[in-house]
């Protein structure tokens, strides 16, 4: 299970390239469409496995190791699991930044919290996004299926584990 800790403060596409692309020139909808941006963020995402803006996050599995974090870039800041029936912070742990891997000798119930600072975000996927934002705004259902489907398509190369 992932849970956003502190969330993004800093979108990779903007208000204004959003209206721009919405071609909206009012102001009236700027907390809508900020919204929708956010949103449009988060799917595009889990989708890639890809981190698009900063922010920190916990994540908890249940399963044995090692544990494959569910967004990359990251850089891990705590490990804890369960001993004894207790939730013990982990003094040793290994974490394999190019994969997003985390291993060590944990009890169960393991429990991660990362960050994430993705960098530069790809146009592709700034476009993904974008085209998220137009199907939530004003989309009839018929456009909403096809806009989905063209910003799965333009980040489906960025999926992690996928060749890129």
């Amino acid at each position: 299970m992932l849970i956003t800790v502190t969330p993004a403060t800093v979108e990779p596409v903007t208000l204004e390239e959003a209206k721009a692309h919405l071609r909206v020139d009012h102001d009236a909808d700027d907390g809508l469409i900020s919204s929708h941006i956010a949103a449009a963020r988060e799917v595009v995402e889990r989708f890639t496995g890809r981190a698009l803006a900063a922010a920190t996050y916990r994540w908890a599995s249940e399963d044995c190791g090692p544990y494959l974090l569910p967004i990359w870039p990251a850089s891990v800041t705590l490990v804890s699991s369960v001993v004894n029936g207790s939730r013990v912070d982990a003094d040793v742990f290994d974490f394999d930044a190019d994969r997003s891997i985390v291993s060590g000798d944990f009890g169960t119930a393991v429990r991660v919290e990362f960050a994430t600072d993705p960098g530069a975000v790809p146009e592709s996927l700034k476009a993904a996004i974008k085209l998220r934002v137009e199907a939530m705004y004003d989309a009839s259902p018929d456009e909403k299926e096809t806009l989905i489907k063209a910003a799965d398509a333009l980040a489906q190369p960025f999926r992690m584990n996928m060749g890129v």
